[in-house]
């Protein structure tokens, strides 16, 4: 019967993360079905929020632990330099002039070190809910690649290739930081090629319902057995990176119902192969379900 029929249509809907009550027409039991599926609905929603802020706050914890352990790296240095120092003046050294040059070198710069990680955490950790619009997505990729082109290429030539696409529902502002994280990951992979490295960022239709934007560089690329990590808080296969960047960018595109990959790890033995990144978004924004999961789960970043 129809009853049926759109109570099958609804569940559907709800495997799709999409989900509405339905209205109970016809015989009683078809209506106290209807009840019931919309209380595993209301259930099912509450259950995904109290999952969606667990699961933030667990995150949070294991962050925080970290990142209090990476600070203590940089404090060791500055604290043996500034033991160095006090030693060899309570003694009058002459070697301490010579020394205090090196010693304080060495603490600016490890104090620099730990207001980057601070930072970069601060940012990681802040992940604000998404304000979705209507946006042009061509018009915020080629603003972002422009704009490192222009003042941070370090000599890589950035190329644009972009199809005609339209209008996303998504947050500006932070698609403009998922490009950005990207592209200041294909600089810093290709900075030693100087004038040879080489990025191309592709903005294209991926279906009728979603758009794709690939980003490569002829860097020496990411190696299989590290392909899985690239995007987990705290990991970087750079010696003076962080390791937040590519977390922040899946975040970001996770809550906005997308997807963001490595496609091309490197081939062992291989040189300058380079890496691939690809991120799919929808054209619609996430399901409703996801918006509403994000919402709750983003309630205690000002707590």
């Amino acid at each position: 019967s129809f009853p049926l029929i759109e109570l099958a249509h609804q569940t559907r809907q709800v495997v799709r993360g999409d989900p509405a009550p339905v209205q109970g027409r016809g015989s009683r039991e078809i209506a106290e079905l209807a009840r019931s599926f919309n209380r595993t609905i209301a259930e099912l929603t509450a259950m995904r929020r109290r999952l969606a802020v667990t699961e933030r706050i667990a995150a949070r914890r294991e962050l925080a632990r970290q990142v209090a352990h990476e600070i203590k790296n940089p404090l060791a240095p500055i604290q043996a330099a500034v033991e160095t120092l006090r030693r060899l003046r309570d003694r009058g050294d002459e070697g301490f002039d010579e020394y205090f040059d090196e010693a304080s070198l060495t603490v600016l710069s490890e104090v620099r070190r730990i207001k980057q990680i601070v930072t970069e955490f601060s940012e990681f950790a802040r992940m604000p809910k998404p304000t979705f619009a209507r946006i042009d997505l061509r018009e915020v990729v080629r603003s972002v690649v422009h704009l490192h082109d222009a003042s941070d290429s370090g000599g890589a030539t950035v190329v644009l290739q972009s199809e005609e696409i339209s209008p996303i529902i998504a947050d500006r502002d932070q698609l403009v930081q998922v490009v950005t994280n990207l592209l200041r990951n294909a600089l810093d992979a290709t900075r030693s090629l100087a004038e040879q490295a080489k990025i191309e960022v592709s903005l294209r239709a991926h279906s009728s319902s979603s758009v794709e934007i690939l980003v490569r560089d002829n860097g020496p690329g990411v190696s299989p057995e590290l392909a899985d990590r690239i995007f987990e808080a705290k990991f970087s296969s750079k010696a003076d990176g962080r390791g937040f960047g590519l977390a922040i960018a899946r975040g970001i595109i996770s809550e906005h119902g997308g997807e963001i990959m490595l496609t091309k790890p490197a081939t062992p033995g291989s040189e300058n192969e380079g890496a691939e990144f690809r991120v799919e978004l929808p054209l619609e924004g996430p399901p409703k379900l996801a918006r509403s999961s994000a919402t709750d789960g983003n309630n205690d970043h000002h707590g």
